[in-house]
């Protein structure tokens, strides 16, 4: 389900969150597409959130929590592909990571802008060019 972007994604996360400072020194952005934003924390809860707990046949996190590991994967995974859908605010990968003030402080570009990024380390950045098979 999971790509090369979304790895970069989850790298970036990292930089940006100050629960992570001092874990790593470098760290590798291969094949990131920065546009990508992190959520918000309202799209995350009010759109996705409820989403799958719709899905899930559940109207709080008490009844998810009591659900069958594949009944979520599949719930997830239907958010994954459907997500942009749901409401146009919706970020392209629906289950990126979400700024909450805590674990993520921001948008990694804005932090990187203004000189805010917690967890400023040595970077690569890097695209593989895949041609398209005939």
């Amino acid at each position: 389900m999971f790509g090369e972007s979304s790895g970069a994604t989850m790298i970036r996360a990292l930089m940006s969150s100050p629960k992570a400072k001092a874990l790593f020194v470098r760290a590798i952005l291969q094949s990131d597409p920065q546009d990508y934003p992190f959520e918000n924390r309202t799209i995350s809860r009010d759109v996705i959130g409820a989403n799958v707990l719709s899905q899930l046949g559940c109207s709080n996190v008490a009844c998810a929590r009591s659900k069958a590991v594949s009944d979520i994967v599949a719930a997830t995974t239907q958010i994954s592909q459907t997500g942009m859908s749901l409401n146009p605010m919706v970020p392209i990968t629906p289950l990126s990571p979400t700024i909450d003030g805590t674990w993520i402080q921001g948008d990694f570009s804005r932090l990187i802008s203004t000189g805010a990024l917690p967890n400023s380390v040595d970077v690569i950045m890097g695209y593989n060019h895949r041609p398209k098979q005939i």
